[in-house]
Parts: C-alpha cells; structure tokens; sequence
C-alpha cells in the first residue's frame, strides 16, 4: 500500500510540480525501477531528471549504474564521463566507469581510472582489476 501512495505522490508531483519538483519525483520514480530491476524503465526516468536539470549529476551516476546492468557500457561510460568532466574529484565515478571500461574490453581504459581512483582514495579498484587480468602495463 506504501508503494502505491509514493507511486501517486511521485506522479501528482510530475504532472503538477516546478521543474525542480518534477526532476526530485523522475528521480524517485528511476530508483524504484532500479529496486524493481526494471533498468530499461530507471533510464527513461533518469533520462528525463538531465532534461529537466541537467546539473543532477546523481541522474547520471544512476543511469550509468542501470545501462551497465545491461550489459549497456559504452552508455555507461558516456554518463561517468558526464560526471567526471563537470566534477573529477568523484571517486565513484572513476570506478564505476572503469569497469564499464573493462567489461567491454578496454582493459588500458580501466586501469586508468583505477589508478585516478586509487589516487582519489580507493586502490583496492587496482588489485581488483589486476586480479581480472586486466592490467595492461
């Protein structure tokens, strides 16, 4: 019954609200697809959050988490990019974009930014990487 009254709460908020509110309630209404496993329906929210306000960088970070559950990696690292051009100190998005960068094969991709990731705080990215096979020098 929650979900149902949060589902209608998201939507009179979409259907009624300023740009602000109605990229809060896409947000919301992307991470429920996401908890449903509903990837393909969390991009189009997502997708809609970075029209309405394109400075959300959490739509991006979340689109990307939802196109590489798809396999989607080249649009995962387009949006990690996104992130990493407007703030390079997102550690998170270094990470996530380098595996999107190993999982489709660009292992010299991935371990750079496991090594920027490694120097913004989490090396562990490094030997997991190095583990895979993926270390390219």
């Amino acid at each position: 019954m929650k979900k149902v009254g949060l589902s209608l709460l998201l939507t009179v908020g979409v259907l009624f609200g300023d740009n602000i509110s109605k990229a809060e309630s896409y947000f919301q209404i992307g991470m429920s697809y996401d908890e449903l496993k509903d990837y393909t329906s969390a991009i189009k929210s997502y997708t809609k959050v970075i029209e309405l306000n394109p400075n959300i960088l959490e739509a991006y970070y979340n689109r990307g988490l939802a196109h590489s559950d798809l396999k989607e990696y080249d649009l995962a690292i387009k949006d990690y990019t996104v992130i990493i051009e407007s703030n390079p100190n997102i550690l998170e998005a270094y990470i996530n974009r380098g595996w999107a960068y190993g999982l489709s094969g660009d292992y010299k991709s991935a371990m750079m930014d496991a090594r920027t990731a490694c120097r913004l705080g989490d090396c562990a990215v490094v030997q997991d990487m190095a583990q895979r096979g993926w270390m390219t020098e």
